[in-house]
């Protein structure tokens, strides 16, 4: 998948899970370099945008950190990591890791690797 970009966000639903990051080692930081593809969200029951991730590494990341993001508008600025929503740790014989986001409000989310010590790749899938 390209890095960030507001023109081309897929949309979502309940059978088609977005692949953000594909076997890819986004350049750690707070920049469109550092970030996924953002996806479109369909509202769920109950006016949540409810979503999950996934994460796969094709290693040991070391330290790392990963920010689950949401935004009303699909606008690099605008995005804020969810509560809860900073992955740092991963099953330490798979290299995976998971998150629901049950609550939330936001209509597009992404992801953004903000460090990782190791040059290992990272493949994110977001459901719905």
């Amino acid at each position: 998948m390209p890095p960030y970009s507001p023109s081309t966000s897929p949309a979502i639903s309940a059978a088609t899970p977005v692949t953000v990051w594909n076997a890819e080692t986004p350049t750690p930081g707070a920049n469109a370099a550092a970030s996924s593809q953002s996806v479109y969200l369909w509202r769920q029951n109950y006016g949540n945008y409810r979503f999950s991730v996934d994460l796969q590494f094709s290693g040991a990341p070391g330290v790392f950190e990963v920010d689950v993001m949401v935004s009303n508008q699909d606008v690099l600025g605008t995005y804020s990591t969810l509560t809860g929503g900073v992955i740092n740790t991963v099953d330490a014989t798979n290299n995976t890791a998971h998150f629901d986001a049950n609550a939330n409000q936001g209509r597009f989310c992404k992801l953004m690797m903000r460090t990782r010590t190791n040059g290992v790749s990272v493949t994110g899938i977001v459901y719905q």
